[in-house]
This record gives structure tokens, sequence and C-alpha cells, in this order.
């Protein structure tokens, strides 16, 4: 489980989708969730486009992922 500390190996496994780890959501979501902070505002829109829209709270993440990348982009 330590390597998953490290957030491109945990991106890696969540687009193998392998089985070494539970998938909750859909891979867009944690494409979405482990690049906000990294990213430019630009960069994060397709990867919140990629967030299945039919999925429980999809607005309420996409929300708090642009919130989130505005802040960081504007903080650095």
């Amino acid at each position: 489980m330590r390597r998953f500390l490290d957030r491109d190996v945990l991106a890696a496994e969540m687009r193998q989708r392998s089985g070494h780890l539970r998938h909750h959501r859909p891979p867009g979501w944690a494409a979405a969730l482990l690049n906000v902070d990294r990213v430019s505002l630009v960069a994060l829109e397709p990867l919140l486009q990629a967030v299945e829209s039919d999925c429980p709270l999809a607005d309420e993440f996409v929300a708090w992922g642009l919130e989130c990348a505005a802040r960081h982009n504007t903080a650095g």
C-alpha cells in the first residue's frame, strides 16, 4: 500500500483498474481528484468533463474541482 502514497503510481493504478484497489467511482473521478491541485484550470477542465455526470454528486464534485483549481492557481 505504501507505493500508492505516490500520486503518479496511484493514478496509473486507477487508470489500469487492475485488481489491487477497490474502485468505488468511475476512473474520471480519480484523474480529476489526483490532479486538481497540480494542473492548470485549463488542463483540469477535460478531466472534469470525464467525470461521469450520471453519478451521484457529480455536479458538486465538478464545482469543488473548479473552485479548488482556481484557488490553487491564484495562490502560487
